[in-house]
């Protein structure tokens, strides 16, 4: 008589003990993603994904004491300490028009040329140099993200953008988690846009090439000669020539970075959802720190002075393949509100 009541609340126990297991197991992922915000992301993988560890969309109010990027700070919650910053170029945060399929999506960070802010305190146009702020990811997120991840990034080039003969347009850069400066670094994964991609025949130089930054002494991937000749602008990714951007429109870039010092190293990167590139060379060098020190940057030579910007947005950085946001890239805004001198 005295065994069922015992046998009854042993079956209620271990009933009791699977549902939990099976709550946790069916409601991880909706508990382990980038770190919570107190303004939703504009995407939910944001908050969704447990590969998810670090979202940046520019709508939180992170990035705030504008047009000094040095006097900001950076409140991103995947972020430790905000670092250094190169304040004196034209890289800021900027309301603009929703990008189609991100609901309530209305802030930007853009990189001028020669327009840009203009400082009511010194005068200075913000149309060329550098304007960077980076800082460090908080180890406690990254997991077995920290020597291999995927980058993704949206992009736009304005209509007046003019692809200068000498430029390096860096967009986001992700380095060893103790700083050390990128020549010297052991790996700087990033993606950027440079002259020195090149191509024999036609003898020439194409800066609207996107490519890749790895390992150190500023290597880029692909480089002369690789992936040549390159295809017309606009035209898809075929994973044979690089592809090259046009003006006008939102693009979708991410990279697949994995560290090695030798050739398991692996370098993946697509356009729009679709295979440029992939290579397997040495990604870093001994001894391959973790990953975890990342900076949004923007560089200007004080020499291009075309005109026009370009902006990114919606920065994940992720375990697993991110791909496009549904709706958000290919489709071409309209003219952007609220531009005005301060």
């Amino acid at each position: 008589m005295h065994m069922r009541p015992c046998s009854m609340n042993r079956s209620i126990a271990v009933a009791a003990l699977a549902a939990l297991l099976l709550a946790c197991l069916t409601n991880s992922d909706s508990e382990a993603a980038a770190p919570p915000r107190a303004k939703p992301y504009a995407e939910s993988i944001c908050s969704t994904n447990p590969d998810v560890f670090f979202c940046e969309d520019f709508e939180g109010a992170d990035i705030n004491s504008i047009p000094s990027n040095c006097n900001s700070t950076w409140g991103n919650p995947a972020i430790a300490q905000k670092d250094i910053c190169w304040a004196n170029g034209g890289s800021y945060q900027i309301n603009t028009i929703p990008i189609p399929g991100l609901s309530g999506q209305n802030k930007v960070w853009r990189v001028s040329k020669s327009t840009g802010f203009v400082d009511i305190v010194t005068g200075r146009n913000t149309g060329t140099g550098n304007g960077t702020i980076a800082g460090s990811l908080n180890p406690t997120i990254l997991g077995t993200g920290a020597r291999e991840w995927y980058t993704r990034i949206q992009v736009y080039f304005s209509s007046g953008h003019v692809w200068p003969a000498d430029y390096d347009f860096k967009m986001f850069f992700a380095l060893p988690r103790v700083f050390v400066d990128p020549p010297s670094a052991e790996f700087e994964a990033g993606m950027y846009f440079h002259q020195d991609f090149w191509c024999n025949p036609p003898n020439n130089n194409f800066n609207d090439v996107p490519v890749i930054r790895y390992s150190n002494a500023f290597q880029q991937f692909p480089y002369q000669n690789e992936y040549c000749p390159p295809l017309n602008p606009g035209t898809s990714p075929n994973g044979v020539n690089a592809p090259r951007l046009v003006r006008g429109r939102w693009y979708t870039l991410e990279y697949h970075y994995k560290l090695a010092t030798n050739n398991t190293g692996l370098l993946e990167f697509w356009v729009d959802g679709i295979l440029a590139y992939r290579t397997n060379r040495a990604t870093c060098v001994t001894p391959c720190a973790d990953m975890g020190y990342i900076m949004i940057m923007g560089w200007m030579n004080p020499a291009d002075q075309q005109g026009g910007y370009y902006e990114i947005d919606n920065v994940v950085m992720s375990r697993k393949y991110i791909g496009p946001a549904a709706g958000a890239d290919s489709t071409p805004p309209a003219p952007p509100k609220n531009l005005q001198l301060k």
